[in-house]
């Protein structure tokens, strides 16, 4: 038959475990919100880094179709709205020609407000610009 010893408990031990298990989480909370605005405005930063790659892929690409007189300006407008469709934001395409200028150019516009994915109280100023040029062909 197998006694079962009965531990003395030590109030002083546990009196300190508690206290420090108070501390943790004091800790935790004032540093959550802090790692959560760091996480955010990475994912933030990250979002529009790749929403102005593609504007600038969008733009190079009408370019060159329009240096080597495979589109016009206003099929190559037409051809970076498509391009960014799937953004579902309020994109200004600007494409200019030979006869004002000696290259041709795109230019692609979007209030930055617009490309934040996460509202938060400071608001971006200004626009997204994405610019591309080439010497037509020819």
């Amino acid at each position: 038959m197998s006694k079962t010893v009965k531990r003395r408990f030590d109030w002083r031990q546990d009196w300190k475990a508690r206290g420090r298990s108070g501390a943790a989480a004091a800790e935790f909370a004032l540093v959550l919100p802090i790692f959560l605005a760091m996480l955010f405005g990475i994912i933030q930063f990250g979002s529009v880094l790749f929403l102005h790659n593609n504007m600038v892929n969008a733009a190079r690409e009408a370019v060159r179709r329009m240096s080597v007189a495979e589109m016009n300006g206003p099929e190559a407008e037409a051809y970076v709205m498509n391009y960014l469709a799937n953004w579902n934001l309020n994109f200004s395409p600007t494409a200019t020609e030979p006869p004002a200028t000696t290259d041709v150019s795109m230019t692609i516009t979007v209030p930055a407000a617009e490309a934040a994915l996460i509202n938060f109280p400071i608001t971006w100023p200004g626009n997204l610009v994405a610019t591309a040029s080439m010497r037509p062909e020819g």
